[in-house]
């Protein structure tokens, strides 16, 4: 397994509930050039969680999180599409991506991208992350059998990207004409 080294990104974007740290904002135990304060007494949550980059054997070909700017989560998410008029709903998998707000393109990069390829092969779409609040759903060719399609929801620095019915018709073909989307952790 790869060591974090100097990176400590995972201590900016993804939250932390033990510590009451929200995603997006830095932790209070962490300091430049040093790490983490409270290492040895860390909550588990942070002990036991390791980024993609550092985890998955499928990581190779990305940068370490502090240089690409994006922290893989290896805990995905569920997406739930629901049909307004009959109650109906349908759960797809997502990989999360925890992406700097500082450098909201960063998941255009081409390693990134490459990744979430891979991870399409396997019928899984992907959330860009900003905080608790703000994501992008990122659909690949792979599950779309066109191009890339890309919806936001909240306020994402990119704005709105493409309309949700659409997406949800592309990678989950439906009944429902006015689907709606919700995230759930897996």
């Amino acid at each position: 397994m790869r060591q974090c080294g100097e990176c400590t990104l995972c201590c900016k974007l993804v939250p932390v509930g033990e510590l009451e740290k929200p995603a997006g904002a830095r932790c209070q135990h962490v300091r430049w050039g040093k790490g983490c304060m409270i290492y040895a007494h860390r909550p588990d949550s942070c002990r036991l969680w390791a980024c993609a980059w550092r985890s998955e054997s499928d990581s190779a070909g990305l940068r370490r999180p502090d240089r690409s700017h994006c922290v893989i989560d290896p805990i995905g998410m569920n997406i739930t599409k629901r049909d307004n008029d009959t109650g109906e709903s349908e759960q797809a998998p997502a990989i999360q991506v925890w992406c700097d707000p500082d450098y909201p393109q960063a998941y255009l990069a081409p390693s990134i991208l490459a990744f979430v390829r891979r991870r399409a092969a396997s019928g899984l779409s992907a959330i860009i992350r900003y905080n608790n609040d703000d994501a992008l759903l990122l659909v690949a060719p792979e599950l779309t059998g066109k191009s890339w399609l890309r919806f936001h929801s909240g306020k994402t620095p990119l704005g709105r990207l493409a309309d949700c019915t659409d997406v949800a018709n592309m990678i989950m073909p439906a009944r429902a004409t006015a689907p709606y989307y919700q995230g759930s952790n897996a």
